[in-house]
């Protein structure tokens, strides 16, 4: 059911967000980089999943989407994730279950910071 699909993203929402109060204790490159901003709206998977919003589905549609959604989330979990464990391997332990297989939505993103991250 959506409830279920919706507990699912919310516990793995509960677990980024650890991992980034874990990144943020051990990353101190956060104050040079107070000031840049992303503008999120370009990013062309949030413009689809804004898209998306407006849609109307049925039921079934709905949990369907949330299931999509929830794979999409875990991927981009993942490759920050991954990204951010290159550079800091001691918070592993933080975070959210990794996928050996990695997708590259956050590519152009991470391109941006370069070695800053």
């Amino acid at each position: 059911s959506a409830a279920i699909q919706l507990q699912q993203i919310y516990q793995l929402n509960i677990q980024v967000q650890g991992f980034f109060r874990e990144w943020a204790g051990v990353d101190l490159s956060t104050d040079e980089m107070s000031h840049t901003f992303i503008n999120y709206s370009y990013i062309g998977f949030v413009q689809q999943l804004n898209k998306d919003l407006h849609k109307e589905l049925t039921d079934a549609e709905l949990e369907q989407q949330l299931v999509q959604n929830i794979a999409f989330i875990k991927e981009l979990a993942n490759e920050i994730a991954t990204e951010v464990t290159g550079f800091y391997p001691e918070l592993k332990e933080y975070a959210p279950e990794m996928q050996e297989r990695g997708s590259n939505h956050l590519q152009d993103v991470f391109a941006q910071f370069g070695s800053r991250l």
